[in-house]
């Protein structure tokens, strides 16, 4: 295919702030347990804050954060909220186009303003990856060919990748021993264990079925 066929890959319909809230019936949860090096995930559970409305709050004590998958192909403006446990974020928050197989934006972050403002860029700027700290973008990666891959020179594409890396360390606070990207790229591979996540829902790999966020 010509590379111009494959570019303006972000088809996303009707993405608001609002679609960030996650509600929880319980504040006893199930979330995503990244680890550090692997693409497996664990099934976590924890507690978690709620506002009055019953809407997760994030507390910086604990490493829980909202986790957003958006759909990007095909307008189906499907965006669906679950939760992270062990990426290790304390600040801000990163949105990515790489997420195997299916290639949605994945995002996370430690609150919604900052989550938000991180999937606009990202699709603004057409794929690749987008840090954000409160309300200003602090580094990009771009990535324009389908939302994964770069039509720039290596040396660029290396720099670009190494100062995002950096940002996502130093800024956000995402632990040394997490690889920034990498490790979100497989939270969505809905194939491997254990928890993944989808932009229809929470898939418990090992049992085949969606679960829900609430553990009772």
């Amino acid at each position: 295919y010509p590379i111009d066929s494959v570019e303006s890959s972000m088809h996303v319909k009707d993405f608001t702030r609002e679609k960030l809230q996650l509600h929880l019936n319980s504040d006893k949860v199930r979330a995503v347990g990244g680890v550090p090096g692997e693409v497996l995930t664990t099934e976590e559970h924890v507690t978690v804050n709620r506002d009055g409305d019953g809407n997760f709050v994030y507390n910086d004590q604990e490493d829980v954060t909202k986790i957003v998958v958006v759909e990007r192909h095909h307008n189906t403006g499907n965006v669906n909220v679950n939760l992270l446990s062990g990426y290790g974020i304390k600040a801000g928050a990163i949105a990515i186009s790489i997420g195997h197989d299916s290639h949605n934006i994945i995002a996370t972050g430690t609150n919604d303003d900052d989550i938000f403002m991180a999937v606009n860029e990202l699709i603004k700027q057409e794929g690749g990856a987008v840090v954000v700290k409160d309300e200003k973008v602090i580094s990009r990666m771009e990535l324009k060919i389908a939302g994964l891959m770069c039509n720039l020179p290596a040396a660029k594409m290396i720099a670009q990748q190494d100062a995002l890396d950096e940002a996502v360390h130093e800024e956000l606070g995402v632990p040394d021993n997490v690889n920034p990207v990498m490790t979100l790229s497989f939270m969505p591979l809905a194939v491997i264990p254990k928890l993944k996540i989808t932009d229809k829902g929470l898939v418990d790999v090992e049992k085949n079925a969606f679960v829900s966020n609430e553990l009772d």
